[in-house]
């Protein structure tokens, strides 16, 4: 069996080099080196991220992947922590040997022994699920919601504006209610996705709309421009009144941003789709596939049911 190790920081930047192939999004390669280096000084990185190597016996690295420190909590009451798997990583040339699974197999027993009482450890494949079904995760059926959208600068009094500054002032924590699992969206968590935006708009001239988010009374919403699309990270809505509310705030600043579409996680607790003016089409997501592995016994696969798309990291 090979190591699993806990990375240094000095040892990321080597791994940066390597890991751009897969993660660069457009970006040179000295603007992915910067775009990390950025988003690891981020405040909700540093307190919640590591980085993990899974080492051979002639210490190179055979594969490598991030995980962040989220709280959850089981329907009920139970308050703990979960664990988010990001950017898992294997070379090329090191590929179809089993690396990837050797390490994520190990990383859930790590994750366990360090946090007795941690809940869940959970990810987004864009692989399918097979990698990750080999080392116990279950895969969440997903859905996106799509709003084309219209080029009009029109305006209204339905839903203020939010900008970056409002959203550090917190959003509501949702209790998950019995029988079901719930990881909790922080502030950070979101603000994070806004710095990874803006990284994007000033290396590469990607659009940054004016506000990062919207509210109506009984309703939030918080998005982020990912090319040329508006990606909604959080989005609650009460009525169909306060939804459209949002909506047309979105709707409204994608287009003065220049962005074609607005993208929307499907969650269960919003049923009103069909009672809304606006079309919005419905299928199932191409990637960023909701996968959960089960750490404590309360939690059931089935019992994670609203996974909104600021969990993404």
């Amino acid at each position: 069996m090979h190591q699993l190790i806990e990375a240094a920081a000095s040892e990321l930047s080597n791994r940066d080099a390597l890991t751009f192939q897969e993660w660069a999004s457009g970006l040179s390669v000295s603007q992915f080196l910067k775009r990390e280096k950025r988003l690891r000084a981020h405040f909700w990185t540093q307190a919640s991220m590591r980085t993990w190597f899974l080492m051979s016996s002639d210490r190179s690295v055979l594969s490598s992947c991030e995980t962040f420190r989220l709280k959850s909590e089981i329907g009920g009451g139970e308050r703990g922590t979960s664990y988010s798997v990001a950017s898992v990583f294997t070379e090329k040339k090191l590929r179809g040997k089993g690396y990837a699974t050797e390490m994520m197999n190990q990383l859930v027993v790590e994750l366990k022994r360090r946090d007795p009482s941690a809940q869940a450890v959970i990810l987004f494949s864009d692989v399918g699920p097979g990698l990750y079904e080999r080392s116990g995760f279950v895969a969440i059926p997903a859905w996106d919601r799509t709003i084309s959208v219209p080029h009009t600068s029109e305006s209204h009094n339905w839903a203020t504006g939010l900008k970056r500054a409002d959203l550090l002032k917190g959003i509501p924590t949702v209790s998950a209610f019995p029988g079901e699992f719930s990881v909790h969206v922080s502030p950070g968590q979101i603000d994070r996705r806004v710095e990874r935006q803006n990284i994007y708009a000033e290396e590469l001239g990607d659009a940054k709309p004016e506000y990062c988010g919207a509210q109506t009374p009984s309703g939030l919403a918080y998005w982020v421009a990912n090319r040329k699309a508006l990606k909604v990270t959080y989005f609650k809505a009460s009525a169909p009144r306060d939804a459209e509310g949002l909506i047309l705030m979105m709707c409204q600043h994608a287009s003065r941003a220049g962005l074609d579409k607005i993208v929307i996680w499907e969650t269960p607790e919003f049923t009103y789709w069909d009672r809304l003016t606006h079309t919005v089409a419905r299928s199932p997501r191409p990637d960023s596939l909701p996968m959960i592995c089960p750490l404590a016994t309360q939690v059931k696969p089935e019992f994670w049911r609203s996974v909104p798309n600021a969990l993404w990291v």
